[in-house]
Protein backbone atom coordinates (compact mmCIF):
# COMPACT_ATOMS: atom_id res chain seq x y z
CA UNK A 1 0.00 0.00 0.00
CA UNK A 2 1.52 3.34 -1.04
CA UNK A 3 0.75 6.60 1.24
CA UNK A 4 0.60 9.91 -0.54
CA UNK A 5 0.53 13.19 0.39
CA UNK A 6 1.95 13.06 3.69
CA UNK A 7 1.77 16.64 4.96
CA UNK A 8 5.03 18.08 6.47
CA UNK A 9 4.09 20.46 9.50
CA UNK A 10 6.38 23.00 11.45
CA UNK A 11 6.08 20.30 14.47
CA UNK A 12 7.61 17.44 12.17
CA UNK A 13 10.45 19.21 10.91
CA UNK A 14 11.35 20.37 14.72
CA UNK A 15 10.98 16.92 15.90
CA UNK A 16 13.36 15.63 12.75
CA UNK A 17 15.61 18.83 13.00
CA UNK A 18 16.51 18.53 17.01
CA UNK A 19 18.05 14.64 17.24
CA UNK A 20 19.42 15.60 14.33
CA UNK A 21 21.42 18.18 15.90
CA UNK A 22 22.30 16.50 18.73
CA UNK A 23 23.45 13.55 16.86
CA UNK A 24 25.87 15.86 15.17
CA UNK A 25 26.92 17.92 18.66
CA UNK A 26 27.47 14.39 19.67
CA UNK A 27 29.67 12.70 17.20
CA UNK A 28 31.88 16.27 17.30
CA UNK A 29 32.10 16.07 21.21
CA UNK A 30 32.89 12.54 20.37
CA UNK A 31 35.31 13.07 18.47
CA UNK A 32 37.08 15.62 20.61
CA UNK A 33 37.26 12.87 23.36
CA UNK A 34 38.75 10.38 21.52
CA UNK A 35 42.58 12.68 21.03
CA UNK A 36 44.83 11.43 23.87
CA UNK A 37 45.78 14.14 26.54
CA UNK A 38 49.62 14.87 27.00
CA UNK A 39 50.41 14.31 30.91
CA UNK A 40 53.51 15.33 31.74
CA UNK A 41 55.71 12.94 33.51
CA UNK A 42 57.64 14.09 37.07
CA UNK A 43 58.80 10.80 38.17
CA UNK A 44 60.97 8.47 36.19
CA UNK A 45 60.55 5.99 38.79
CA UNK A 46 57.77 3.97 37.27
CA UNK A 47 59.65 3.97 33.97
CA UNK A 48 62.64 2.13 32.60
CA UNK A 49 64.85 4.29 30.59
CA UNK A 50 64.43 3.51 26.50
CA UNK A 51 67.73 3.25 24.13
CA UNK A 52 68.00 4.35 20.84
CA UNK A 53 70.14 3.52 18.58
CA UNK A 54 72.26 6.11 17.07
CA UNK A 55 69.60 8.11 14.17
CA UNK A 56 66.92 6.62 15.93
CA UNK A 57 66.00 9.85 18.31
CA UNK A 58 64.89 12.98 16.15
CA UNK A 59 64.07 16.18 18.59
CA UNK A 60 64.00 19.60 17.87
CA UNK A 61 64.43 22.78 20.47
CA UNK A 62 63.34 25.87 20.15
CA UNK A 63 65.59 29.20 19.53
CA UNK A 64 65.68 33.02 19.82
CA UNK A 65 65.14 34.65 17.13
CA UNK A 66 68.30 33.89 14.35
CA UNK A 67 68.02 36.58 11.76
CA UNK A 68 69.35 39.36 13.81
CA UNK A 69 72.57 38.81 14.64
CA UNK A 70 75.10 35.47 15.14
CA UNK A 71 73.67 32.77 17.32
CA UNK A 72 75.64 30.40 19.28
CA UNK A 73 73.49 26.81 20.31
CA UNK A 74 74.53 24.49 23.02
CA UNK A 75 76.02 21.07 21.94
CA UNK A 76 74.73 18.23 23.49
CA UNK A 77 76.84 14.81 23.75
CA UNK A 78 75.89 12.38 21.25
CA UNK A 79 73.78 14.61 18.81
CA UNK A 80 74.60 16.66 16.02
CA UNK A 81 72.57 18.81 14.28
CA UNK A 82 70.60 18.49 11.11
CA UNK A 83 68.59 21.50 10.26
CA UNK A 84 67.51 25.00 11.49
CA UNK A 85 64.10 26.96 10.97
CA UNK A 86 62.25 30.30 11.15
CA UNK A 87 59.62 32.26 11.09
CA UNK A 88 58.05 35.97 11.01
CA UNK A 89 54.56 37.48 11.09
CA UNK A 90 53.22 40.56 10.28
CA UNK A 91 50.98 43.27 7.87
CA UNK A 92 53.52 46.13 7.55
CA UNK A 93 56.53 45.13 10.03
CA UNK A 94 58.37 42.11 10.88
CA UNK A 95 57.63 40.35 13.90
CA UNK A 96 59.44 37.04 15.11
CA UNK A 97 57.28 33.98 15.26
CA UNK A 98 59.31 30.61 16.25
CA UNK A 99 62.26 28.84 15.52
CA UNK A 100 63.54 25.73 15.85
CA UNK A 101 66.77 23.91 15.50
CA UNK A 102 66.53 20.20 14.61
CA UNK A 103 68.91 17.45 16.31
CA UNK A 104 69.46 13.46 15.88
CA UNK A 105 71.49 11.07 17.37
CA UNK A 106 74.72 9.92 16.52
CA UNK A 107 75.65 7.75 19.37
CA UNK A 108 73.24 5.04 20.89
CA UNK A 109 71.40 6.87 23.77
CA UNK A 110 69.21 6.25 26.96
CA UNK A 111 66.43 8.32 27.68
CA UNK A 112 63.91 9.28 30.22
CA UNK A 113 60.29 9.25 29.04
CA UNK A 114 58.93 13.36 29.52
CA UNK A 115 55.34 13.42 28.12
CA UNK A 116 52.66 10.53 28.10
CA UNK A 117 50.21 10.72 25.33
CA UNK A 118 47.68 8.00 26.15
CA UNK A 119 49.34 4.81 26.24
CA UNK A 120 52.52 6.31 23.90
CA UNK A 121 55.45 7.52 25.74
CA UNK A 122 57.57 10.66 24.62
CA UNK A 123 61.19 11.33 24.86
CA UNK A 124 61.76 15.13 24.46
CA UNK A 125 65.21 15.69 25.93
CA UNK A 126 68.27 14.99 25.12
CA UNK A 127 69.32 11.60 26.28
CA UNK A 128 72.61 10.17 27.54
CA UNK A 129 74.76 8.87 24.90
CA UNK A 130 76.72 5.26 25.35
CA UNK A 131 79.85 4.15 23.69
CA UNK A 132 80.65 7.86 23.51
CA UNK A 133 84.48 9.18 24.36
CA UNK A 134 84.66 12.92 25.09
CA UNK A 135 87.45 15.01 23.00
CA UNK A 136 89.81 16.56 25.26
CA UNK A 137 89.67 20.57 24.92
CA UNK A 138 91.25 23.49 26.44
CA UNK A 139 90.38 27.31 27.82
CA UNK A 140 91.50 30.32 28.90
CA UNK A 141 90.31 33.41 30.15
CA UNK A 142 88.67 34.86 27.14
CA UNK A 143 89.18 31.71 24.99
CA UNK A 144 87.77 27.77 24.21
CA UNK A 145 88.51 25.10 21.96
CA UNK A 146 85.89 23.22 20.58
CA UNK A 147 86.01 19.48 19.38
CA UNK A 148 84.56 18.79 16.03
CA UNK A 149 81.10 19.11 15.95
CA UNK A 150 80.63 21.10 19.12
CA UNK A 151 81.17 24.48 17.98
CA UNK A 152 77.34 25.27 16.38
CA UNK A 153 76.76 29.08 15.28
CA UNK A 154 74.25 30.42 12.53
CA UNK A 155 74.73 33.40 10.62
CA UNK A 156 72.16 35.63 9.36
CA UNK A 157 70.94 36.51 5.64
CA UNK A 158 70.59 39.77 5.55
CA UNK A 159 69.26 40.05 1.78
CA UNK A 160 67.17 38.09 -0.09
CA UNK A 161 67.74 37.07 -3.71
CA UNK A 162 65.61 35.16 -6.52
CA UNK A 163 68.99 34.03 -8.31
CA UNK A 164 71.59 32.11 -7.87
CA UNK A 165 73.65 33.01 -4.69
CA UNK A 166 77.32 31.92 -3.60
CA UNK A 167 78.05 32.04 0.47
CA UNK A 168 81.31 32.48 1.74
CA UNK A 169 83.31 29.76 3.06
CA UNK A 170 84.52 29.19 6.67
CA UNK A 171 87.95 27.13 7.12
CA UNK A 172 87.03 23.97 9.25
CA UNK A 173 83.49 24.44 9.41
CA UNK A 174 80.73 22.84 7.18
CA UNK A 175 77.01 24.33 6.31
CA UNK A 176 74.40 22.09 8.06
CA UNK A 177 71.37 24.27 6.51
CA UNK A 178 69.24 27.73 5.90
CA UNK A 179 66.62 29.33 6.90
CA UNK A 180 64.39 32.21 5.66
CA UNK A 181 61.37 33.81 6.72
CA UNK A 182 58.13 36.60 5.10
CA UNK A 183 55.99 38.89 6.23
CA UNK A 184 53.43 41.04 4.71
CA UNK A 185 49.94 41.89 4.30
CA UNK A 186 49.46 42.59 0.80
CA UNK A 187 52.54 40.82 -1.07
CA UNK A 188 55.68 39.12 0.02
CA UNK A 189 58.55 40.97 2.33
CA UNK A 190 61.79 39.22 3.61
CA UNK A 191 61.66 38.40 7.03
CA UNK A 192 65.39 37.71 7.67
CA UNK A 193 67.14 33.91 7.28
CA UNK A 194 70.40 32.66 8.35
CA UNK A 195 72.61 29.68 7.45
CA UNK A 196 73.42 27.12 10.38
CA UNK A 197 77.17 25.92 10.60
CA UNK A 198 78.99 23.22 12.68
CA UNK A 199 82.84 22.97 12.82
CA UNK A 200 84.52 19.63 11.48
CA UNK A 201 87.62 20.44 13.01
CA UNK A 202 89.18 21.30 16.42
CA UNK A 203 88.91 25.33 16.70
CA UNK A 204 90.10 27.96 19.00
CA UNK A 205 87.29 30.63 19.41
CA UNK A 206 87.51 34.01 21.23
CA UNK A 207 85.00 35.12 23.86
CA UNK A 208 82.65 37.60 22.78
CA UNK A 209 81.26 40.55 24.75
CA UNK A 210 78.17 38.49 25.80
CA UNK A 211 80.32 35.32 27.26
CA UNK A 212 79.67 33.75 24.30
CA UNK A 213 81.22 31.93 21.20
CA UNK A 214 79.15 33.25 17.89
CA UNK A 215 82.61 33.90 15.56
CA UNK A 216 84.45 31.64 13.88
CA UNK A 217 87.02 29.71 15.57
CA UNK A 218 90.62 29.22 13.59
CA UNK A 219 91.29 25.56 13.15
CA UNK A 220 93.39 23.89 15.28
CA UNK A 221 96.58 21.62 13.96
CA UNK A 222 97.05 19.03 16.39
CA UNK A 223 100.98 18.73 17.36
CA UNK A 224 103.07 15.55 16.27
CA UNK A 225 105.11 14.20 18.39
CA UNK A 226 108.39 12.67 16.34
CA UNK A 227 109.85 9.25 17.98
CA UNK A 228 113.18 8.37 17.27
Amino acid sequence: MKIKNIKVTENLKRLVCVPLVGLIMATSLTGCDDEPKIEEIVSYENYDDKLFDAGEHIISIPIDDPTQENMQYDYHEGYKPIGIATSAYGRYGYNYGNGKLLFVNEYPVKCNPTYKKGEELLYTDFGTPIEYEKETTKSGDNWQEFAPGEHIISIPLKKDSDDNTQYEYYEGYEPIGMASSAYGRYGYRYGGGCILYTNTEKVKCIKDENGTYTSFGIPEEDTKVLQK
